[in-house]
């Protein structure tokens, strides 16, 4: 693991990828599906990475947040909502605090994505919410801090 992402790390994407094919091959986990769909999307392979992840249908976050972003990326995007949130025509949808919560440290990450996602679909008010809630669990995001300048809502973060 620690070769292929020397060569990630190093922009040798395929030499990583050509490991990562094989190490997930012999060891197929969530740590080596995590990293094989990590050197696909960063090959710019987000469909190749969106189909290996949906077949092995990860539990962890980080596979959901990447296979979120692979869904953004090839515009299926209420698959990518429903990734984080939930069935958004179901009676029930994870809160905002519940996110929070289920994503921990990658929150901020997944607070600026759906704030992308309901920015594309015309929901304004919950990308404001979301870009805030980004920007309060990580205000460095500057992706995040334009966007809510973008919208307006500015005045809005205190």
């Amino acid at each position: 693991q620690a070769a292929i992402w020397d060569a990630l790390n190093h922009y040798s994407f395929p030499d990583a990828t050509f490991l990562a094919e094989r190490l997930f091959a012999e060891v197929p986990n969530y740590d080596t599906l995590y990293l094989l769909a990590t050197c696909y999307y960063r090959s710019g392979r987000p469909i190749q990475a969106h189909m290996l992840l949906k077949k092995h249908d990860s539990p962890r976050h980080d596979c959901k947040y990447l296979l979120a972003k692979c869904c953004m990326d090839i515009d299926k995007l209420y698959e990518a909502e429903t990734i984080l949130v939930g069935d958004v025509f179901a009676k029930y949808t994870n809160s905002l605090d519940e996110i929070e919560i289920e994503y921990g440290n990658m929150a901020c990450h997944v607070f600026s994505l759906l704030a992308t996602l309901y920015s594309k679909t015309d929901r304004i008010e919950k990308a404001g919410e979301c870009y805030k809630r980004s920007l309060r669990l990580n205000p460095l995001l500057w992706k995040s801090f334009e966007r809510l300048c973008q919208l307006g809502k500015l005045y809005l973060l205190t």
